[in-house]
């Protein structure tokens, strides 16, 4: 089996977030919006012989919280422990802080032992 490692967002991530995403059926964000994203939020990359498996996007105070924009590991790589590799590098960053989340994949988060808070809530803009 390969090594994977996870990293920090690098400028020419965009395409490669952008197959990643579309390749899950996540296809509200563009290559555009997924380049914008890079620099205007914090990323880990789960990379595995050059290639984007897997990645976590989240935005922090670095005081208090850490929010968990979006995690997503290929399809095919699932089930194999990469995801929780990913929660698991955003805590040893962020050591002390608490990680919040909106998901609607409760099982995956449930085996973290993360304790459920209230309900989520999204406004979405009018177009």
């Amino acid at each position: 089996m390969s090594v994977v490692k996870i990293r920090s967002q690098e400028p020419s991530d965009g395409p490669a977030l952008f197959q990643l995403y579309a390749q899950q059926g996540w296809d509200s964000f563009s290559q555009e919006l997924l380049e914008q994203l890079l620099t205007a939020s914090h990323w880990l990359m789960l990379e595995q012989e050059g290639q984007i498996i897997g990645s976590a996007r989240y935005l922090t105070d670095g005081l208090r919280t850490v929010y968990l924009c979006e995690l997503l590991v290929k399809a095919e790589y699932r089930r194999q422990g990469y995801g929780s590799q990913l929660m698991a590098e955003l805590r040893r960053r962020y050591p002390g802080l608490r990680i919040d989340l909106i998901s609607g994949a409760d099982i995956f988060y449930d085996s973290l032992k993360m304790t459920r808070r209230g309900m989520g809530y999204r406004s979405k803009p009018e177009i």
